[in-house]
């Protein structure tokens, strides 16, 4: 295994994998917060899941941490340095994200994001 899974914050999250999931190296995925991938995707070199986030006012108080889950269903793809924030709840089916984004929010079914924020850039094509 060539990426980290780390409960960052010591909160207790599990991470489940579907079949036929790659995972490439130096991915790092914070359960601090549950997270579940779906089957058959691909999470490229320095990817970055996040699933908390800290009080503005006070980072320090471990009492004011906020974990959330994520769920990526099956069939995405995340680029090269992206970075999943505590914010996204859900990456749906056959999404694509790319390279170097910063996904601020959910990413709907069959649709390619990309930038910082990560906006859409369209609807793939059906096959």
């Amino acid at each position: 295994m060539d990426y980290e899974v780390i409960d960052r914050e010591g909160l207790g999250g599990k991470l489940i994998i579907g079949e036929g999931t790659k995972i490439a190296r130096r991915v790092s995925i914070d359960i601090s917060g549950n997270v579940t991938i779906g089957k058959n995707c691909m999470i490229s070199e320095d990817v970055l899941i996040l699933t908390h986030s800290h009080d503005f006012d006070d980072f320090m108080s471990r009492d004011l941490i906020k974990a959330n889950d994520i769920i990526i269903e099956d069939n995405v793809f995340i680029g090269a340095r992206a970075i999943i924030t505590e914010k996204v709840k859900k990456i749906k089916r056959n999404a694509f994200i790319g390279a170097g984004s910063i996904v601020m929010s959910n990413v709907y079914k069959n649709m390619i994001v990309a930038g910082n924020p990560a906006k859409i850039i369209r609807r793939k094509e059906k096959k």
